[in-house]
């Protein structure tokens, strides 16, 4: 009996401790033909059957290494500014470890008024995708705080975009460029142009389309409404009229 004993206690060690065997995974941030660091970053491993979370940072090299079970990984990249920069899947320890993130430009703005006071702390960068037939993607957006200064930094794939400045909820003009390396860019809100005016308004408009569209049919459905009321009033009291008319006649 102490011998089976001995043997089921040694079966479930060895089960507990291969069950938590981890094993070294190693890997690297790979950002090409950009300044983009690679360094400082957050390596966020998911395990896909249990939600399990692990976090690496790293090094100045952009290599990391963690200690992980084997399995499938829901991996997410996000920079210092918590910025997600890469979403992918992971199987551990099949799977490469290198990870190669489409280059980002840095993009650093400063927004000025001539001859006013610079107070831009209710101002906000807002960008938004532009495909290539010129058509504003408004669903793949995000939005940036512009300090007091007017100064404001983004990091972007390259691409086209529309960099708009938005206060109080109102673009106030808007910008489409073409982003393929690290680049400053500065908007003038002094004196926008009729064709930024002109776009500004109709991007604020835009959201309620849908809303005056349906208050448009819901006003008509009334007007008709009210036309059948009226009509039906005007047949019933000119039958009314006939039929007294006729038995006047008649008497």
């Amino acid at each position: 009996m102490k011998v089976f004993n001995i043997m089921l206690l040694s079966f479930l060690i060895t089960t507990q401790i291969n069950a938590d065997t981890r094993i070294l995974f190693n890997g690297s941030i790979q950002v090409q033909n950009s300044t983009y660091l690679s360094s400082n970053l957050t390596v966020n491993f998911e395990d896909v059957s249990t939600g399990q979370s692990y976090e690496v940072r790293t090094a100045s090299s952009g290599n990391y290494s963690i200690q992980i079970f084997e399995g499938v990984y829901k991996v997410r990249v996000t920079d210092i500014r918590t910025t997600v920069v890469f979403r992918g899947t992971i199987n551990v320890p099949t799977s490469s470890g290198v990870i190669i993130i489409n280059p980002f430009c840095k993009i650093l703005g400063q927004l000025y008024i001539s001859g006013y006071p610079k107070k831009f702390s209710s101002h906000k960068l807002v960008v938004k995708s532009v495909s290539a037939a010129n058509k504003i993607i408004k669903l793949e957006k995000h939005e940036s705080k512009v300090d007091n200064s007017g100064k404001f930094s983004v990091a972007l794939k390259k691409g086209k975009y529309q960099l708009s400045i938005k206060k109080e909820g109102i673009i106030i003009v808007s910008k489409i460029i073409n982003i393929d390396k690290d680049q400053s860019i500065d908007f003038d809100l002094s004196a926008p142009t009729q064709e930024e005016k002109e776009e500004a308004i109709a991007d604020a408009i835009a959201p309620n389309q849908e809303t005056e569209v349906s208050l448009a049919t819901t006003n008509f459905s009334i007007l008709i409404a009210i036309i059948i009321l009226i009509g039906s009033f005007l047949l019933a009291y000119f039958t009314q009229y006939f039929r007294g008319a006729n038995n006047e006649q008649l008497v």
